[in-house]
């Protein structure tokens, strides 16, 4: 079946090829069942396409589809798409073996988050957009994450006999929507890690707090041994100062006071996930003002404490930000 219309006439509405199935519904065994206005099959081919639709002029769609839409399979799409909202099946009773991603802060650190322009004249069946990207590259994806990534083959137009103008391109692609899963996960991981150290740190300022009862300050260290003491009212006890300035831009400096008969004092750095990011040795006793650098460091909240022969003195917050 071939129907073509030239527009000579000017009308507004032209048809080369148009089906209609009306039916009575329910006015027999089958009629009203299933309507089907336009249907097509391609089988035994090297490239099949039971519909296929160009277009051309100034308003270009090969096909407008007035109704919602129902695709029984996977969908290929060369080119951007614009929606005013979408929906993902996600329901549990499809799903089997749901487990938590335990391991989601470790995979979130092995990717990187990229800007990038597609090579648009190097994969031009493609039809990918010009613009300016944001996002990440499977290749890592893979690494981490290889559940994320498959490949893909793409082919593009068909030229007027029906061959394809260009050579299937196969290529990765990864599945953002998983990647969601996993930033939620590793957010979820790191809060609760920010708790658990907001816990240590008012259990810590608790302490401290009550150091004015008696002269004696009760301090336990981080490995939970039993509770030693320091006298407050002599110089045999250590002090971390506050740092100033705090906000810093790259530098900034702490005063300290280590007693003469400790061994060995330093102060540990850590960010905001508890992982350590530098620790300085305190070789002077008495009091001393710590010049400390902190331009490599990115912008964030720290944690830094005073530990005096293994035992744990106090804790307090840097902030840097440029």
């Amino acid at each position: 079946m071939y129907g073509i219309v030239n527009n000579s006439t000017g009308e507004a509405l032209n048809r080369g090829v148009f089906g209609e199935v009306t039916a009575t519904k329910n006015s027999g065994p089958n009629l009203g069942v299933q309507n089907v206005g336009l249907y097509g099959k391609a089988s035994n081919g090297d490239h099949n396409y039971g519909l296929y639709a160009t277009a051309s002029g100034d308003d270009q769609w090969a096909a407008l589809l007035d109704a919602p839409v129902k695709i029984n399979g996977n969908v290929t799409v060369n080119g951007s798409g614009t929606y005013t909202g979408t929906w993902t099946m996600s329901d549990p009773i499809v799903k089997d073996n749901m487990q938590v991603v335990e391991n989601a802060p470790d995979i979130l650190k092995q990717l990187n988050g990229y800007t990038y322009t597609f090579d648009v004249t190097g994969f031009p069946s493609l039809n990918l957009p010009s613009e300016k990207q944001i996002g990440v590259s499977a290749d890592e994806v893979l690494i981490a994450a290889p559940e994320l990534v498959k490949k893909e083959t793409f082919t593009g137009k068909l030229d007027s006999v029906g061959k394809p103008l260009y050579e299937p391109v196969t290529i990765e692609v990864v599945n953002y929507q998983g990647l969601t899963a996993l930033l939620i996960e590793g957010y979820n991981k790191q809060q609760t890690q920010l708790d658990d150290q907001q816990n240590q740190i008012s259990n810590m300022q608790a302490q401290l707090d009550a150091c004015g009862c008696g002269g004696q300050m009760r301090l336990q260290d981080q490995s939970s041994n039993p509770i030693h003491q320091l006298n407050l009212q002599s110089d045999y006890v250590a002090l971390l100062g506050d740092c100033l300035p705090n906000p810093n831009d790259g530098k900034t400096k702490i005063t300290v006071r280590v007693p003469q008969n400790v061994g060995i004092a330093e102060i540990v750095f850590t960010d905001q996930l508890g992982k350590e990011v530098s620790r300085i040795a305190i070789t002077n006793r008495g009091y001393s003002d710590l010049e400390i650098e902190t331009a490599r460091l990115e912008n964030g909240v720290y944690h830094y404490y005073l530990i005096v022969d293994g035992k744990l003195i106090d804790t307090k917050q840097m902030l840097k930000q440029h």
